[in-house]
């Protein structure tokens, strides 16, 4: 549930999509609610996309569009859901021992933890998404209007 997603077509794996966007919805709720604070996992989904090279976990995996079809949706969940809570703990340069010790991915050289800078970078791998034709077309929409979000969220 909190890390790789098999890409693959087959019912089970789809069934496994939703059940994972529906927990994801759940977390950030309960989050944004203040009832339990699940904003690792936030970041934990966000890197698995935009942090993250595709699948590097598989030697010789290389579908980019699927990876990006699949993983995408989570981070449109969250961002959706807490743009502005996950902006403010960015501002708050992840204050506390249980937010400044959560490692990037492969690509993110910047400090563990929550900081704009990292938010940035996020944007900036949003419009890398909506610019990569391997993609879906829906995929580029979904990035785009993930970046729209979190622009708004820092007004």
């Amino acid at each position: 549930m909190l890390g790789v997603i098999i890409n693959d077509d087959s019912d089970a794996e789809k069934q496994s999509r939703i059940k994972d966007l529906n927990f994801q919805g759940f977390a950030a709720r309960v989050t944004n609610a203040g009832v339990f604070d699940l904003s690792r996992l936030a970041v934990y989904r966000i890197r698995s996309v935009l942090e993250d090279n595709v699948d590097s976990y598989i030697p010789g995996y290389a579908d980019v569009g699927n990876h990006l079809n699949v993983n995408i949706l989570p981070v449109d969940v969250w961002i959706s859901l807490s743009a502005k809570l996950l902006f403010g703990l960015c501002k708050a340069k992840g204050e506390g021992a249980d937010r400044n010790d959560i490692p990037g991915g492969k690509n993110w050289t910047g400090v563990e933890g929550f900081s704009v800078e990292r938010w940035e970078f996020w944007k900036q791998k949003l419009d890398e998404i909506a610019a990569n034709g391997e993609g879906s077309a829906e995929t580029r929409q979904i990035a785009e209007k993930i970046k729209a979000t979190m622009i708004a969220a820092e007004a």
